[in-house]
């Protein structure tokens, strides 16, 4: 098994939600970042919580940029860093206020993203600032070291696809698709659903709601996607080796790293051979 050591750049992945964006941020959400929240060129946008109207808080490895509605006069926009996080003994979100050492810094609204959920994510950096010495200073491109087989993954799809035989199963897209049998409806669905680049490589996909043709698990050259109706989430391949998979088959729903809900009840593959499928392809990375 391959082990990859968490770093500034891997610890978003973990907390995505609706309205928080890890990597794959929204083409006109990240061209107005680049203009309006100071982020310095040689700093990298990792993550983006959107509290509706562009504003929201802006993650790079430096620290956090905001541009916020209801902050005190001169203060819409700024940034802490993540080495004055080290310092903050406190941290609590109450009726949208975000406070520091009780002191509050700044008011989050417009979103619906768990506050109890931010205030763990800060904490967790503070954390891992004091406990790993190379935390912030690790590389971007970890991911790329990280390495996977790509004709055993696809070998793994092909063993899954089951229903050439059923026409509507063809029609509506249901299956274990590999690339080459995707549509370039499909394709351009699935890049805009996931906010991927166009030359990004498609390995394969699995439908997951029947009439609804980007729901599911988008298997890609850099990792895996994860969507449903206003959500779509990335695990880094060497992250996605870790995260764990809990299904309910009283309720169908999938439980993806304790935090992400996908409703298989609608899906014409069994959820248990998708959890299956999820559980081998962990194991081909």
């Amino acid at each position: 098994m391959q082990k990859s050591k968490i770093s500034i750049f891997d610890i978003f992945a973990y907390y995505q939600d609706e309205g928080f964006y890890y990597k794959y941020i929204p083409e006109n959400l990240l061209n107005y970042i680049n203009k309006k929240y100071d982020v310095p060129k040689e700093e990298t946008i990792i993550a983006f919580l959107h509290c509706g109207f562009k504003t929201g808080l802006c993650f790079t490895e430096k620290g956090v940029y905001w541009k916020l509605f209801g902050q005190a006069k001169g203060k819409s926009k700024g940034m802490f860093s993540w080495e004055y996080l080290k310092q903050i003994e406190d941290f609590k979100i109450e009726k949208d206020n975000f406070y520091l050492n009780k002191e509050k810094v700044l008011m989050i609204a417009g979103t619906s993203y768990p506050p109890n959920d931010l205030v763990q994510l800060f904490e967790e950096i503070k954390w891992k600032c004091f406990e790993e010495e190379d935390f912030l200073t690790m590389d971007i491109n970890v991911e790329n070291d990280f390495s996977f087989n790509l004709n055993e993954v696809l070998r793994l799809c092909t063993t899954f696809k089951g229903n050439e035989d059923c026409l509507l199963c063809m029609m509506l897209n249901i299956d274990v698709k590999t690339s080459d049998a995707l549509s370039q409806k499909t394709r351009a669905s699935l890049i805009k659903k996931n906010n991927m680049s166009e030359d990004e490589t498609l390995i394969a996909y699995v439908n997951t709601y029947m009439g609804i043709g980007t729901n599911g698990v988008t298997i890609t050259e850099k990792g895996v996607f994860f969507s449903r109706e206003f959500l779509s989430v990335f695990y880094p391949w060497h992250i996605y080796k870790q995260i764990n998979f809990e299904y309910n088959h009283e309720s169908n729903k999938l439980l993806i790293n304790d935090r992400i809900v996908m409703n298989l009840s609608c899906s014409i593959i069994k959820a248990d051979d998708i959890v299956l499928f999820l559980g081998q392809l962990q194991k081909q990375v």
